[in-house]
Protein backbone atom coordinates (compact mmCIF):
# COMPACT_ATOMS: atom_id res chain seq x y z
CA UNK A 1 0.00 0.00 0.00
CA UNK A 2 1.61 3.50 -0.96
CA UNK A 3 2.05 6.15 1.00
CA UNK A 4 -1.27 8.00 -0.10
CA UNK A 5 -3.55 4.97 0.70
CA UNK A 6 -2.16 4.93 3.98
CA UNK A 7 -3.19 8.30 4.68
CA UNK A 8 -6.75 7.80 3.00
CA UNK A 9 -7.27 4.65 4.84
CA UNK A 10 -6.19 6.57 8.41
CA UNK A 11 -8.62 9.06 7.64
CA UNK A 12 -11.38 7.16 7.06
CA UNK A 13 -10.70 5.35 10.45
CA UNK A 14 -11.00 8.49 12.48
CA UNK A 15 -13.90 9.65 10.58
CA UNK A 16 -15.78 5.72 11.46
CA UNK A 17 -14.41 6.10 15.08
CA UNK A 18 -16.38 9.78 15.86
CA UNK A 19 -19.52 8.79 14.30
CA UNK A 20 -19.27 5.49 16.20
CA UNK A 21 -18.75 7.53 19.15
CA UNK A 22 -21.87 9.89 18.45
CA UNK A 23 -24.59 7.16 17.49
CA UNK A 24 -23.58 5.62 20.65
CA UNK A 25 -24.04 8.67 22.97
CA UNK A 26 -27.04 10.13 21.31
CA UNK A 27 -29.55 8.47 23.74
CA UNK A 28 -27.54 8.37 27.01
CA UNK A 29 -28.82 10.27 30.07
CA UNK A 30 -26.55 11.13 33.19
CA UNK A 31 -27.73 8.96 36.30
CA UNK A 32 -26.43 8.60 39.89
CA UNK A 33 -25.59 4.97 39.29
CA UNK A 34 -24.11 4.47 35.34
CA UNK A 35 -21.38 6.44 33.45
CA UNK A 36 -22.19 9.79 31.99
CA UNK A 37 -22.40 9.89 28.17
CA UNK A 38 -23.20 13.28 26.08
CA UNK A 39 -25.07 13.80 23.16
CA UNK A 40 -23.46 13.38 20.08
CA UNK A 41 -23.54 16.18 17.45
CA UNK A 42 -25.12 13.98 14.74
CA UNK A 43 -23.94 12.34 11.63
CA UNK A 44 -20.97 14.20 10.09
CA UNK A 45 -21.84 15.37 6.75
CA UNK A 46 -20.50 13.35 3.70
CA UNK A 47 -18.61 16.58 2.33
CA UNK A 48 -16.81 17.55 5.63
CA UNK A 49 -13.34 17.72 5.46
CA UNK A 50 -11.31 15.18 7.83
CA UNK A 51 -9.96 18.43 9.85
CA UNK A 52 -13.61 19.38 10.18
CA UNK A 53 -14.93 15.98 11.82
CA UNK A 54 -11.77 15.88 14.13
CA UNK A 55 -13.25 19.38 15.67
CA UNK A 56 -16.78 17.77 15.86
CA UNK A 57 -15.16 14.93 17.45
CA UNK A 58 -13.21 17.01 19.83
CA UNK A 59 -16.20 19.46 20.67
CA UNK A 60 -18.54 15.66 21.90
CA UNK A 61 -15.74 14.97 23.73
CA UNK A 62 -15.05 18.20 25.55
CA UNK A 63 -19.44 17.92 26.27
CA UNK A 64 -18.80 14.21 27.31
CA UNK A 65 -16.04 14.94 29.83
CA UNK A 66 -17.53 17.98 31.87
CA UNK A 67 -21.03 15.88 31.55
CA UNK A 68 -18.46 12.77 33.58
CA UNK A 69 -16.49 14.95 35.92
CA UNK A 70 -20.12 16.40 37.26
CA UNK A 71 -21.65 12.78 37.17
CA UNK A 72 -18.38 11.68 39.04
CA UNK A 73 -18.95 14.78 42.02
CA UNK A 74 -22.80 13.68 42.35
CA UNK A 75 -22.15 9.69 42.95
CA UNK A 76 -19.17 10.74 45.55
CA UNK A 77 -21.80 13.18 47.32
CA UNK A 78 -24.07 10.19 47.49
CA UNK A 79 -21.90 7.72 48.68
CA UNK A 80 -20.09 10.25 51.10
CA UNK A 81 -23.58 11.99 51.87
CA UNK A 82 -26.78 10.46 50.42
CA UNK A 83 -29.09 12.49 52.92
CA UNK A 84 -27.35 16.11 51.88
CA UNK A 85 -27.48 15.02 47.99
CA UNK A 86 -31.50 14.43 48.60
CA UNK A 87 -32.04 17.48 50.36
CA UNK A 88 -30.14 19.08 46.93
CA UNK A 89 -31.80 17.02 44.60
CA UNK A 90 -35.31 18.18 45.97
CA UNK A 91 -34.26 22.11 45.27
CA UNK A 92 -37.41 22.64 42.67
CA UNK A 93 -38.04 26.16 40.51
CA UNK A 94 -41.12 28.19 41.14
CA UNK A 95 -43.19 30.77 39.32
CA UNK A 96 -42.48 34.06 39.44
CA UNK A 97 -45.45 36.97 38.81
CA UNK A 98 -43.13 37.66 36.05
CA UNK A 99 -44.58 33.89 35.22
CA UNK A 100 -40.97 32.41 35.00
CA UNK A 101 -39.14 29.70 37.26
CA UNK A 102 -36.88 30.73 39.69
CA UNK A 103 -35.07 28.66 42.62
CA UNK A 104 -35.39 30.57 45.58
CA UNK A 105 -34.17 28.18 48.08
CA UNK A 106 -31.75 28.84 51.69
CA UNK A 107 -29.92 25.43 49.74
CA UNK A 108 -28.56 27.59 47.37
CA UNK A 109 -25.76 28.27 49.34
CA UNK A 110 -24.57 24.74 50.25
CA UNK A 111 -21.19 24.31 49.09
CA UNK A 112 -22.11 21.43 46.91
CA UNK A 113 -25.35 23.09 45.45
CA UNK A 114 -23.81 24.43 42.02
CA UNK A 115 -22.66 20.72 41.26
CA UNK A 116 -26.38 19.85 41.70
CA UNK A 117 -27.72 22.29 39.65
CA UNK A 118 -25.16 21.68 36.88
CA UNK A 119 -26.49 18.13 37.13
CA UNK A 120 -29.47 19.29 36.43
CA UNK A 121 -28.86 20.92 33.87
CA UNK A 122 -27.29 18.22 32.07
CA UNK A 123 -30.67 16.04 31.66
CA UNK A 124 -31.68 15.21 28.77
CA UNK A 125 -35.62 16.05 29.31
CA UNK A 126 -35.25 19.67 31.36
CA UNK A 127 -36.87 22.03 29.38
CA UNK A 128 -35.47 25.25 28.24
CA UNK A 129 -37.18 27.60 30.77
CA UNK A 130 -35.60 25.25 33.66
CA UNK A 131 -32.10 25.42 32.32
CA UNK A 132 -32.31 29.20 32.82
CA UNK A 133 -33.52 29.06 36.11
CA UNK A 134 -30.91 26.80 36.79
CA UNK A 135 -28.46 28.99 35.63
CA UNK A 136 -29.50 31.87 37.10
CA UNK A 137 -29.35 29.94 40.50
CA UNK A 138 -25.85 28.38 40.30
CA UNK A 139 -24.53 32.65 39.98
CA UNK A 140 -26.10 32.69 43.65
CA UNK A 141 -24.67 29.76 44.86
CA UNK A 142 -20.75 29.55 46.43
CA UNK A 143 -19.79 26.47 43.78
CA UNK A 144 -17.32 26.07 41.14
CA UNK A 145 -19.42 26.75 38.08
CA UNK A 146 -17.63 29.30 36.32
CA UNK A 147 -15.39 26.90 34.33
CA UNK A 148 -18.29 25.04 32.77
CA UNK A 149 -19.95 28.33 31.65
CA UNK A 150 -17.92 27.82 27.76
CA UNK A 151 -19.14 24.30 27.76
CA UNK A 152 -22.80 24.72 28.65
CA UNK A 153 -22.36 27.60 25.76
CA UNK A 154 -21.14 25.32 23.17
CA UNK A 155 -24.12 22.80 23.71
CA UNK A 156 -26.61 25.33 24.52
CA UNK A 157 -29.64 25.71 21.42
CA UNK A 158 -31.91 28.22 23.24
CA UNK A 159 -31.65 31.83 23.06
CA UNK A 160 -32.73 32.85 26.34
CA UNK A 161 -30.39 30.39 27.66
CA UNK A 162 -27.73 31.65 26.15
CA UNK A 163 -28.47 34.82 27.02
CA UNK A 164 -28.48 33.89 31.08
CA UNK A 165 -25.50 32.58 30.51
CA UNK A 166 -23.98 35.56 29.30
CA UNK A 167 -25.49 37.68 32.05
CA UNK A 168 -24.43 35.78 35.30
CA UNK A 169 -20.54 35.94 33.30
CA UNK A 170 -19.93 39.32 35.15
CA UNK A 171 -19.65 37.44 38.12
CA UNK A 172 -16.99 34.87 37.37
CA UNK A 173 -13.25 35.45 36.28
CA UNK A 174 -12.23 38.20 34.07
CA UNK A 175 -10.82 35.43 31.44
CA UNK A 176 -13.64 33.58 31.49
CA UNK A 177 -16.32 36.48 31.44
CA UNK A 178 -14.39 37.76 28.33
CA UNK A 179 -14.45 34.65 26.42
CA UNK A 180 -18.48 34.37 27.08
CA UNK A 181 -18.91 38.07 26.16
CA UNK A 182 -16.82 37.86 23.21
CA UNK A 183 -18.81 34.62 22.18
CA UNK A 184 -22.28 37.05 23.15
CA UNK A 185 -21.57 40.00 21.15
CA UNK A 186 -20.61 37.47 18.10
CA UNK A 187 -24.14 35.54 18.35
CA UNK A 188 -26.81 35.36 16.11
CA UNK A 189 -29.48 36.51 18.07
CA UNK A 190 -30.41 40.09 19.38
CA UNK A 191 -31.37 38.72 22.80
CA UNK A 192 -28.04 37.07 23.27
CA UNK A 193 -26.40 40.29 21.74
CA UNK A 194 -28.19 42.89 23.96
CA UNK A 195 -27.60 40.76 27.20
CA UNK A 196 -23.70 41.20 26.61
CA UNK A 197 -23.85 45.04 25.92
CA UNK A 198 -25.62 44.95 29.05
CA UNK A 199 -23.31 42.89 31.29
CA UNK A 200 -20.08 44.36 29.78
CA UNK A 201 -21.25 48.05 31.38
CA UNK A 202 -21.45 45.95 34.60
CA UNK A 203 -17.74 44.35 34.81
CA UNK A 204 -15.56 47.34 33.85
CA UNK A 205 -13.53 48.63 31.35
CA UNK A 206 -11.36 46.11 29.22
CA UNK A 207 -10.19 46.70 25.51
CA UNK A 208 -11.20 44.04 23.47
CA UNK A 209 -14.49 44.05 24.82
CA UNK A 210 -14.42 48.31 24.49
CA UNK A 211 -14.00 47.67 21.28
CA UNK A 212 -16.96 45.27 20.38
CA UNK A 213 -19.51 47.43 23.03
CA UNK A 214 -18.44 50.23 20.45
CA UNK A 215 -19.17 48.29 17.26
CA UNK A 216 -22.77 47.22 19.07
CA UNK A 217 -23.74 51.21 18.87
CA UNK A 218 -24.30 50.20 14.79
CA UNK A 219 -26.23 46.94 15.18
CA UNK A 220 -29.07 46.28 13.12
CA UNK A 221 -31.63 46.01 16.32
CA UNK A 222 -32.86 48.32 18.39
CA UNK A 223 -32.58 46.41 21.56
CA UNK A 224 -28.96 45.80 20.86
CA UNK A 225 -28.36 49.77 20.35
CA UNK A 226 -30.14 50.82 23.25
CA UNK A 227 -28.19 48.32 25.96
CA UNK A 228 -25.10 49.51 24.40
CA UNK A 229 -25.38 53.04 24.37
CA UNK A 230 -26.38 52.73 28.02
CA UNK A 231 -23.05 50.90 28.56
CA UNK A 232 -21.23 53.43 27.15
CA UNK A 233 -22.65 55.65 29.39
CA UNK A 234 -21.95 53.77 32.65
CA UNK A 235 -18.39 53.24 31.58
CA UNK A 236 -17.47 56.48 30.69
CA UNK A 237 -16.43 55.52 26.74
CA UNK A 238 -15.51 58.89 25.36
CA UNK A 239 -14.66 57.11 22.45
CA UNK A 240 -18.61 56.60 21.63
CA UNK A 241 -19.04 60.50 21.33
CA UNK A 242 -18.62 60.02 17.17
CA UNK A 243 -20.94 57.30 17.43
CA UNK A 244 -23.53 58.61 19.58
CA UNK A 245 -23.61 62.10 17.93
CA UNK A 246 -24.45 59.99 14.86
CA UNK A 247 -27.25 57.80 16.63
CA UNK A 248 -29.20 61.59 17.76
CA UNK A 249 -29.63 61.79 13.76
CA UNK A 250 -31.62 58.25 14.34
CA UNK A 251 -34.99 57.73 12.20
CA UNK A 252 -35.55 55.61 15.82
CA UNK A 253 -36.74 58.29 18.70
CA UNK A 254 -35.88 55.59 21.49
CA UNK A 255 -32.61 55.49 19.62
CA UNK A 256 -32.08 59.36 19.77
CA UNK A 257 -33.22 59.75 23.09
CA UNK A 258 -30.91 57.07 24.64
CA UNK A 259 -28.00 58.35 22.87
CA UNK A 260 -28.41 62.12 24.02
CA UNK A 261 -28.83 60.94 27.48
CA UNK A 262 -25.11 59.25 26.73
CA UNK A 263 -24.17 62.60 25.28
CA UNK A 264 -25.16 64.66 28.67
CA UNK A 265 -22.20 62.70 30.60
CA UNK A 266 -19.61 62.10 27.54
CA UNK A 267 -19.58 65.21 25.46
CA UNK A 268 -22.15 67.93 26.78
CA UNK A 269 -20.44 70.11 24.45
CA UNK A 270 -20.81 68.29 21.37
CA UNK A 271 -24.53 68.38 22.15
CA UNK A 272 -25.54 71.79 23.18
CA UNK A 273 -24.68 72.21 19.49
CA UNK A 274 -27.67 69.99 18.70
CA UNK A 275 -30.39 72.67 19.12
CA UNK A 276 -32.97 71.21 16.58
CA UNK A 277 -33.37 68.59 19.30
CA UNK A 278 -35.62 70.91 21.35
CA UNK A 279 -37.75 71.17 18.58
CA UNK A 280 -38.12 67.09 17.75
CA UNK A 281 -41.10 65.23 16.36
CA UNK A 282 -41.03 63.23 19.27
CA UNK A 283 -42.13 64.74 22.73
CA UNK A 284 -39.56 62.38 24.51
CA UNK A 285 -36.52 63.48 22.96
CA UNK A 286 -37.99 67.61 22.35
CA UNK A 287 -38.44 67.98 26.52
CA UNK A 288 -34.83 65.73 27.49
CA UNK A 289 -33.41 68.38 24.92
CA UNK A 290 -34.89 71.49 26.82
CA UNK A 291 -34.09 70.26 30.10
CA UNK A 292 -30.66 69.66 29.70
CA UNK A 293 -30.18 73.34 28.22
CA UNK A 294 -31.77 74.77 30.73
CA UNK A 295 -29.43 72.70 32.91
CA UNK A 296 -26.81 73.76 31.17
CA UNK A 297 -27.78 77.66 31.96
CA UNK A 298 -27.73 77.25 36.02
Amino acid sequence: MDYLHKVVLQGLVVLTIACHQNSSNSNAKLSLDTPSHSEGPGNLAKEETLVESVDIAQSARNEQEWKTNIADEIRKLKNESPAELQELLQLKPRKTRANTLRFIDKRLQHPQAAIVLLWKYAQDETPSEEREALIEALSRTNGPYAEFLPTLWASEQDDTVRSRIVNISRRCPDEIASKILKLGFEDYSPLVRASAARTTGKIGRQTDLDTMLLASLNDTDTSVQVAAIRSVKLLNLVDAKGSLDQLLKSTNPAIRLEALYSMERLAPEMLLKRSELETDSDRDVAKAAKRFRSRQKK
